[in-house]
C-alpha cells in the first residue's frame, strides 16, 4: 500500500491499470499527467462524478472509466 497521502487511481477497461498520485492533485492535472483528455474518461469517486476542478483528497480511490454510449439503432 502507498503512503496515507496518496490517492489510488485505477482503470479496468480497456486494460487494468493503476497509479498513485499525491493528495491535493486537481482532476484536470491528473488527466493531463496520465495523457487523457477530459472528454475521453469519466472520473468517479465512489458514486460521484468528479470534474476537472475537483481536488483529490488523501485516501481517495478514483476510477477512470471510458464513457459508453448506446441506445436503439
Amino acid at each position: 500500500m502507498g503512503e496515507p497521502c496518496d490517492v489510488r487511481v485505477f482503470m479496468q477497461v480497456p486494460e487494468r491499470r493503476e497509479w498513485r498520485v499525491p493528495a491535493g492533485t486537481r482532476v484536470g492535472d491528473l488527466l493531463r499527467q496520465l495523457g487523457f483528455s477530459p472528454e475521453s474518461v469519466l472520473v468517479i469517486e465512489g458514486h460521484t462524478l468528479r470534474t476537472a476542478d475537483d481536488v483529490l483528497r488523501a485516501g481517495a480511490e478514483i476510477e477512470l472509466r471510458p464513457p459508453i454510449s448506446g441506445g436503439a439503432p
